[in-house]
């Protein structure tokens, strides 16, 4: 529950809320990893792996930026950051060893999704003023290897993948691009 410190566990049958987990200080995002739940917090510029067997923290592993989405690509978490913060870091956390490593975008990569059948994550890259786009990095490289677009006063905040079709959400209020 985002801007709270709490997670709500639901039954999706009759979205009925089972439990409330407090042990993350302004949860923003959540994936699933290997039966457990990494978790990026606000508040505290770390994510936190949720054992579901006793609710607790399995392992935080601090980061230098605030963050907010993650996406999971060969047992890495990719991080974007918090919105809006005009930062240009996506944080690359490697879940076997808990090192961290950061790819350099532009401004303001702010949502990202993971694509395994390509090996690739998309990032959708807000910017300042002006052109924002999507960047496309390397899964076994971390490396970035491309742009989608160039647009102008565009500026993507949302992007999704399903079934091999990428679509993004910008802030223009416009229509969802595919």
């Amino acid at each position: 529950v985002t801007h709270s410190d709490k997670i709500e566990i639901i039954d999706t049958h009759t979205y009925k809320s089972i439990e409330t987990v407090d042990a993350i200080n302004s949860p923003r995002n959540i994936v699933l990893w290997n039966g457990k739940l990494l978790i990026t917090s606000y508040a505290d510029s770390e994510v936190v792996s949720l054992n579901f067997a006793t609710r607790g923290p399995d392992f935080r592993v601090k980061l230098t930026h605030r963050p907010d989405e993650i996406a999971i690509l060969n047992d890495k978490a990719y991080i974007s950051n918090a919105p809006n913060l005009n930062d240009s870091v996506i944080t690359v956390l490697d879940l076997a060893t808990l090192q961290t490593d950061t790819i350099m975008l532009t401004k303001n990569p702010v949502s990202l999704v993971a694509d395994a059948a390509r090996n690739r994550v998309y990032v959708a890259c807000s910017g300042i003023v002006g052109a924002g786009h999507i960047a496309v990095i390397d899964g076994a490289t971390n490396v970035v290897i491309g742009k989608i677009g160039e647009f102008n006063n565009i500026k993507p905040v949302k992007i999704i993948l399903q079934d091999s079709l990428l679509a993004y959400i910008s802030s223009s209020n416009g229509p969802v691009q595919v």
